[in-house]
């Protein structure tokens, strides 16, 4: 996932022409912030852990927020993230 679809991939494979500036994988997803500092994720969304209530799978990844976060991380099946004002969502 993060290339479009859902096969297994056996070699690295770059996500999308960005620079990340930080990543966290939960189990079959991953939520990253681009150097811009907004929020991104993609794969499963079965408890919404993408932030997206439609509980959609995402196979490239997708802007969760237009918001400046500091930080993210990503869990079994949930995540947290940390705002610039040092919220945390």
């Amino acid at each position: 996932m993060g290339v479009g679809d859902n096969y297994y991939r056996l070699e690295f494979t770059q996500i999308g022409s960005s620079r990340w500036k930080k990543v966290s994988m939960g189990h079959y997803f991953t939520l990253a912030i681009l150097n811009d500092n907004t929020l991104w994720g993609w794969g499963d969304n079965y408890y919404g852990q993408l932030g997206n209530p439609s509980g959609d799978d995402e196979y490239s990844p997708i802007k969760i927020s237009d918001d400046e976060w500091n930080d993210v991380s990503a869990g079994e099946d949930f995540s947290i993230a940390l705002k610039q004002d040092n919220t945390l969502w």
